[in-house]
């Protein structure tokens, strides 16, 4: 074998490397030389593609929860305009001025809830997006029915009645209160969402950083591992 290497047998060489790397050479202890690092390596490899995917899907997560809760933050300051406008109201002019201008931000708010999207994605609604946090896991985000909330206020708030016969602002200002809370609430639960997905972002970039690094190592082991042994069985004199 040594001289078949040393007459030009480079080639030669690089085939049986191929043969001990993909297992089809055996020890003289009749132990298959298997591409088992190599395996490993490519099984490393898949796992830090897996979490890199996984890591993207959080990234995307976090953007939609972020839009989401400034869009909500945003409707919050839009309300409590309105509230604070009801409240001023000194009369029954001012009143229906006030309930006129409501009507037209609930209309507008409206339009913005219908449109609220990053790419297909719709930032609201009652169904809740399943993010892939990795290894079988997922994180629930979104799922906040604005639209409900601000129905309810719409309907509650009689803004058309007192845009028309000015009168009390009571219970426009209670419904609108009703409103905001929920609101609120929906910013805080989006404040828990962005904890968990960026947490969980940080633990599958450390997952895919590990995974190569295995992964790399694995493969040269097995590269160096096929290479000794083909150096044992020419006699030392490949030169690879």
């Amino acid at each position: 074998m040594g001289t078949l290497i040393q007459g030009g047998g480079d080639l030669a060489a690089e085939l049986i490397l191929n043969k001990i790397m993909n297992g089809q050479l055996k020890t003289s202890t009749g132990k298959t030389v298997t591409a088992a690092g190599r395996t490993m390596a490519a099984r490393l490899s898949s796992e830090g593609y897996a979490a890199g995917a996984a890591a993207a899907a959080v990234s995307s997560g976090i953007g939609y929860v972020q839009a989401a809760q400034s869009q909500t933050s945003e409707m919050v300051a839009k309300l409590q305009e309105m509230r604070n406008n009801l409240a001023a109201a000194a009369d029954d002019d001012a009143v229906k001025a006030a309930a006129a201008q409501a009507e037209t931000m609930m209309t507008y708010l409206s339009s913005e809830l219908a449109t609220a999207k990053i790419g297909n994605q719709n930032l609201f609604g009652s169904t809740t997006l399943d993010i892939n946090a990795g290894m079988g896991a997922t994180i629930g985000v979104l799922g906040k029915d604005v639209a409900t909330d601000l129905s309810t206020l719409d309907s509650a708030a009689g803004f058309s009645t007192l845009a028309t016969s000015g009168g009390s602002t009571d219970t426009a200002i209670g419904a609108i209160d009703a409103a905001i809370a929920a609101l609120n609430g929906y910013i805080a639960d989006y404040a828990i969402q962005y904890k968990q997905l960026t947490d969980r972002a940080a633990v599958l970039n450390d997952l895919g950083a590990g995974f190569d690094e295995a992964a790399q190592g694995q493969s040269i082991t097995a590269t160096q591992g096929a290479s000794g042994l083909l150096a044992a069985m020419l006699g030392g004199t490949t030169s690879t």
